[in-house]
């Protein structure tokens, strides 16, 4: 087998003008609801599939001996529009690509339950490193991150000088309230403010040529933005996200890019960069520099093959700098816990069933949901309640917890 490019099939939820495909191999052929099947002579290179549930096994009949999967790769997200099931007919390592569990109805109680019914030997958180220990806390083995492995990175001419704008390029509707806001602040502030929607290739260019690109993440995530703008070579001024999301162990404030805290913080620092283009230049050249040579897609797709092949992993895709990943799944009574008087029994925490970490995630849903729609968020835990659950809220950025 050619580790680096196994023979592979890609299992793509979105539609691939909205995000393209990752290139994992060579040797890959990508199947989704929202591709055209598509051949090269026998060679299939890619397979249309129903949208939510389908039987992969019944779909890949058709593909040549010579295509057979060494490796199935699966995206997984909260809209639930693509779900292969019977993957247990393919001999061979099946990973799930954890994405967009931040918002939506139910987004992280849909992905485990999908993960109960179809067998995973590997998970890979994308770009919500701060959700990965509740896959843990599951019981789901070999629980990775690999930060922007699905993210394509397009060569552009850096041009002599930048244009003095912020630009923004993306969504902004109705799942987006924080982000609307800040955009509506940029605007009523008179500051010269480009909004921009096209294909990643052409977005790449506009990060080069812009002096400011403006990005605020969905829900706390650390999103696919932060990795195309530093990779096109653009100077990046983007939201702070919690210890847990990983943002801080991959990019440094002031040295890659530039973050914001509160929109009045977002205001002061765009018209400090929009006064000193060269800075912003300078920052922007160091971020590019370092995200090529430690976080570019051929880096991260290495990883990936290490992992699944070599049973080998690099500092970064350890997602025990978090000590939420400590939790035991099925913590036991103690005998002093059976034996407690039931005031205080309510503070000592009950077996972690899976059930109750649906319970759990239940919450944290509700919590989550509060902060993408607010500006900031305060939540009492008052005695009694398991501290698990204040760890849980905690990497919520804009989640004050008293």
């Amino acid at each position: 087998m050619a580790r680096r490019h196994p023979r592979t099939i890609y299992c793509h939820h979105t539609d691939p003008g909205y995000i393209p495909p990752p290139r994992l191999s060579e040797n890959m052929v990508v199947v989704g609801p929202f591709m055209e099947t598509r051949r090269d002579g026998d060679r299939v290179i890619s397979l249309t599939s129903p949208k939510g549930r389908y039987d992969l096994s019944a779909l890949l009949q058709e593909l040549p001996a010579e295509q057979a999967p060494e490796v199935i790769v699966v995206s997984i997200d909260a809209t639930a529009l693509n779900e292969p099931t019977n993957l247990a007919a393919f001999d061979c390592p099946k990973v799930a690509l954890l994405a967009d569990t931040h918002h939506l109805a139910r987004p992280l109680r849909n992905a485990l339950a999908c993960l109960t019914e179809e067998t995973f030997d590997f998970h890979i958180a994308l770009y919500n490193r701060h959700h990965a220990h509740f896959f843990s806390d599951y019981g789901l083995k070999q629980v990775h991150w690999l930060p922007g492995l699905t993210v394509r990175q397009f060569d552009v001419a850096k041009p002599a000088s930048t244009k003095r704008e912020i630009l923004f390029v993306g969504q902004a509707g109705n799942y987006h309230p924080r982000r609307r806001r800040l955009l509506a602040a940029i605007e009523a502030r008179g500051l010269p403010l480009r909004i921009l929607s096209c294909p990643a290739e052409q977005a790449a260019r506009n990060y080069a040529e812009a002096c400011i690109t403006f990005n605020c993440s969905l829900n706390g995530d650390l999103n696919m933005r932060v990795f195309e703008t530093l990779g096109a070579g653009g100077f990046l001024l983007t939201d702070s996200l919690s210890p847990q999301s990983g943002l801080a162990r991959l990019f440094r404030d002031g040295e890659h890019l530039a973050l914001y805290d509160s929109p009045d913080d977002l205001i002061a620092k765009i018209e400090y960069y929009l006064d000193r283009p060269d800075e912003a230049g300078e920052i922007a050249r160091r971020g590019q520099q370092h995200y090529i040579e430690c976080f570019s897609p051929e880096r991260m797709i290495g990883m990936l093959w290490d992992i699944l092949f070599e049973g080998t992993t690099e500092p970064i895709s350890d997602i025990g700098e978090d000590r939420r990943t400590a939790t035991p799944l099925n913590r036991t009574a103690t005998p002093e816990t059976r034996t407690a008087t039931p005031e205080t029994r309510t503070a000592t925490p009950e077996p972690m069933t899976r059930n109750r970490m649906m319970a759990r995630v239940e919450l944290y849903e509700f919590v989550q949901e509060l902060h993408r729609k607010e500006e900031s968020v305060a939540v009492l835990v008052l005695p009694g309640v398991d501290p698990i659950m204040a760890c849980d809220i905690a990497d919520l950025p804009r989640v004050k917890v008293f």
